[in-house]
Protein backbone atom coordinates (compact mmCIF):
# COMPACT_ATOMS: atom_id res chain seq x y z
CA UNK A 1 0.00 0.00 0.00
CA UNK A 2 2.14 3.06 -0.98
CA UNK A 3 0.32 6.65 -0.03
CA UNK A 4 1.83 10.45 -1.27
CA UNK A 5 1.20 12.84 1.10
CA UNK A 6 1.28 16.62 -0.60
CA UNK A 7 0.88 18.44 3.00
CA UNK A 8 2.49 18.30 6.71
CA UNK A 9 0.92 14.76 8.07
CA UNK A 10 -0.17 14.83 11.87
CA UNK A 11 -1.36 11.31 12.21
CA UNK A 12 -2.15 8.92 9.34
CA UNK A 13 -4.20 5.49 9.60
CA UNK A 14 -2.59 2.01 9.18
CA UNK A 15 -5.41 1.71 6.44
CA UNK A 16 -7.76 3.21 3.82
CA UNK A 17 -9.80 5.67 5.58
CA UNK A 18 -13.53 4.82 4.31
CA UNK A 19 -16.23 7.51 5.72
CA UNK A 20 -19.30 6.12 4.81
CA UNK A 21 -21.79 8.39 7.09
CA UNK A 22 -25.01 9.45 6.68
CA UNK A 23 -25.79 11.44 3.65
CA UNK A 24 -28.29 14.72 4.86
CA UNK A 25 -31.88 14.70 3.88
CA UNK A 26 -30.90 17.97 1.56
CA UNK A 27 -28.48 16.23 -0.82
CA UNK A 28 -31.21 13.49 -1.79
CA UNK A 29 -33.41 13.68 -4.66
CA UNK A 30 -36.84 14.12 -4.18
CA UNK A 31 -38.36 10.65 -5.26
CA UNK A 32 -36.05 9.19 -3.54
CA UNK A 33 -36.97 11.46 -0.09
CA UNK A 34 -40.39 10.52 -1.21
CA UNK A 35 -39.94 6.96 -0.90
CA UNK A 36 -38.06 7.36 2.36
CA UNK A 37 -40.88 9.53 4.07
CA UNK A 38 -42.90 6.47 2.90
CA UNK A 39 -40.56 3.75 4.62
CA UNK A 40 -40.66 5.70 8.10
CA UNK A 41 -43.99 6.08 7.92
CA UNK A 42 -44.41 2.74 7.63
CA UNK A 43 -42.00 1.85 10.24
CA UNK A 44 -43.86 4.19 12.56
CA UNK A 45 -47.15 2.72 12.05
CA UNK A 46 -45.79 -0.51 12.65
CA UNK A 47 -44.12 0.70 16.07
CA UNK A 48 -47.90 2.25 17.07
CA UNK A 49 -49.39 -1.28 16.21
CA UNK A 50 -47.00 -3.27 18.38
CA UNK A 51 -47.74 -0.50 21.39
CA UNK A 52 -51.26 -0.99 21.34
CA UNK A 53 -51.71 -4.23 20.09
CA UNK A 54 -49.99 -6.56 22.47
CA UNK A 55 -50.36 -9.33 25.13
CA UNK A 56 -49.70 -7.34 28.18
CA UNK A 57 -52.50 -4.63 26.78
CA UNK A 58 -55.41 -7.42 26.12
CA UNK A 59 -54.38 -9.02 29.94
CA UNK A 60 -54.40 -5.47 31.55
CA UNK A 61 -57.64 -4.72 29.94
CA UNK A 62 -59.36 -8.64 30.78
CA UNK A 63 -58.56 -7.81 34.46
CA UNK A 64 -59.21 -4.15 34.46
CA UNK A 65 -62.76 -5.28 33.27
CA UNK A 66 -63.07 -7.89 35.60
CA UNK A 67 -62.44 -5.69 38.13
CA UNK A 68 -65.11 -3.47 36.59
CA UNK A 69 -67.49 -6.26 36.58
CA UNK A 70 -67.12 -6.99 40.34
CA UNK A 71 -67.20 -3.78 41.59
CA UNK A 72 -70.48 -3.75 40.25
CA UNK A 73 -71.38 -6.64 41.95
CA UNK A 74 -70.24 -5.06 45.11
CA UNK A 75 -72.53 -2.12 44.45
CA UNK A 76 -75.59 -4.28 43.84
CA UNK A 77 -75.14 -6.18 46.70
CA UNK A 78 -74.83 -2.97 48.91
CA UNK A 79 -77.94 -1.59 47.48
CA UNK A 80 -79.87 -4.69 48.35
CA UNK A 81 -78.84 -4.08 51.97
CA UNK A 82 -76.63 -7.09 52.31
CA UNK A 83 -73.98 -4.71 52.96
CA UNK A 84 -70.89 -6.67 54.44
CA UNK A 85 -71.11 -9.57 52.02
CA UNK A 86 -68.73 -10.34 49.06
CA UNK A 87 -69.76 -11.01 45.82
CA UNK A 88 -67.21 -14.05 45.90
CA UNK A 89 -66.24 -16.72 48.00
CA UNK A 90 -62.64 -16.06 47.59
CA UNK A 91 -60.51 -15.31 51.02
CA UNK A 92 -59.65 -11.30 50.92
CA UNK A 93 -56.32 -11.57 51.14
CA UNK A 94 -56.11 -14.25 47.84
CA UNK A 95 -58.35 -11.79 45.99
CA UNK A 96 -56.16 -8.65 46.69
CA UNK A 97 -53.17 -10.94 45.70
CA UNK A 98 -54.56 -11.74 42.72
CA UNK A 99 -55.68 -8.00 42.05
CA UNK A 100 -52.00 -6.95 42.15
CA UNK A 101 -50.47 -10.20 40.23
CA UNK A 102 -53.25 -9.50 37.95
CA UNK A 103 -52.40 -5.26 37.50
CA UNK A 104 -48.57 -5.47 38.42
CA UNK A 105 -47.49 -7.97 35.99
CA UNK A 106 -49.66 -6.49 32.86
CA UNK A 107 -48.25 -3.01 33.52
CA UNK A 108 -44.30 -4.31 34.22
CA UNK A 109 -44.61 -5.59 30.60
CA UNK A 110 -46.86 -2.29 29.05
CA UNK A 111 -44.04 0.12 30.62
CA UNK A 112 -41.45 -2.45 28.75
CA UNK A 113 -43.28 -2.43 25.74
CA UNK A 114 -43.93 1.52 26.03
CA UNK A 115 -40.07 2.23 26.62
CA UNK A 116 -38.87 0.24 22.88
CA UNK A 117 -41.52 1.50 20.85
CA UNK A 118 -41.18 4.96 22.30
CA UNK A 119 -37.90 5.31 21.32
CA UNK A 120 -38.39 3.77 17.61
CA UNK A 121 -41.77 6.20 17.09
CA UNK A 122 -39.27 9.23 18.06
CA UNK A 123 -36.48 8.21 16.06
CA UNK A 124 -39.47 7.86 13.01
CA UNK A 125 -40.82 11.20 14.12
CA UNK A 126 -37.12 12.97 13.71
CA UNK A 127 -36.79 11.75 10.37
CA UNK A 128 -39.96 12.33 9.10
CA UNK A 129 -39.96 15.89 10.56
CA UNK A 130 -36.19 15.99 8.67
CA UNK A 131 -37.51 14.67 5.01
CA UNK A 132 -40.58 17.33 5.05
CA UNK A 133 -37.69 20.03 6.10
CA UNK A 134 -35.83 19.11 3.09
CA UNK A 135 -39.29 18.98 0.91
CA UNK A 136 -39.92 22.19 2.18
CA UNK A 137 -36.75 23.89 1.06
CA UNK A 138 -37.31 22.86 -2.35
CA UNK A 139 -41.23 23.71 -2.80
CA UNK A 140 -42.53 20.33 -2.97
CA UNK A 141 -44.66 19.38 -0.27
Amino acid sequence: MDQTFTGPVGQVAGRDIINNGPVPYSALSTDRLNSERQHFRALLWAARRRLLLNVPNAVFALVMLALAVYALQMIGLVLDGQFGRTATELPPWLFFGGIMLGVGAPLYFVVKTRQREGAIIFNCKAHLQAIDIALNERGER
